[in-house]
This record gives C-alpha cells, sequence and structure tokens, in this order.
C-alpha cells in the first residue's frame, strides 16, 4: 500500500500557503477588499453547485437514494443501537472540536 496520501498533502499544503498568500496580499489591498474577494470566491463555488443540480435534476436518475431519506435512516439507526451511538459520538467530537487544532 502507497505511502502517500494525496488529501493530506493538499490539506496540509493549503495551510501552509494560505496564510502566506494572506499575509502578501495584505500588503496590496485593504481587509474589506480581501473579505469582498473572498465572498465572491463561495459565489463562484455555490453557482457551480446550483448548476451541477440543476442539470442532475434534468436527468432524473432512477433508483436514486434521497440524502433526506438516508439520514434519517441513519438516525433512526443510531436510536435503536445506542452502543454504535456512543462510539459515532466518541469519534465525531474530537473530529469536530479537536481537529483544527491537532495537526
Amino acid at each position: 500500500m502507497p505511502s502517500y496520501h494525496g488529501e493530506e498533502a493538499t490539506l496540509n499544503t493549503a495551510r501552509i500557503a494560505g496564510p502566506a498568500i494572506a499575509g502578501f496580499l495584505l500588503t496590496v489591498w485593504s481587509v474589506p477588499t480581501l473579505i469582498l474577494i473572498n465572498a465572491c470566491s463561495y459565489l463562484a463555488v455555490i453557482g457551480t453547485l446550483v448548476l451541477i443540480r440543476a442539470r442532475s435534476g434534468q436527468e432524473g436518475s432512477a433508483g436514486a437514494f434521497p440524502a433526506a431519506s438516508g439520514i434519517g435512516e441513519a438516525q433512526r439507526f443510531l436510536r435503536q443501537h445506542p452502543l454504535v451511538l456512543g462510539v459515532f459520538l466518541l469519534g465525531m467530537v474530537p473530529m469536530i472540536f479537536c481537529d483544527p487544532y491537532a495537526r
């Protein structure tokens, strides 16, 4: 099994390059300008996701499993199996609250 983890390398590169690029851009533009640029980048991503959703909705894939139904089924399963719920929470809480500080 290869030891290269592409996702981790990308994440770590972004953690290093992001603040460095931001520091450079702060010497060129003001903070409000950079916040506006960041907001526009989010709008571009949201617009792309809307286009993807619109296309996939037009095709109407038969046998698609709706996400809301799957989430509901997962919640029912966790309520019926408290041991699994405990293990799930033990895994999720550190991932949500500690992961940003662990690296």
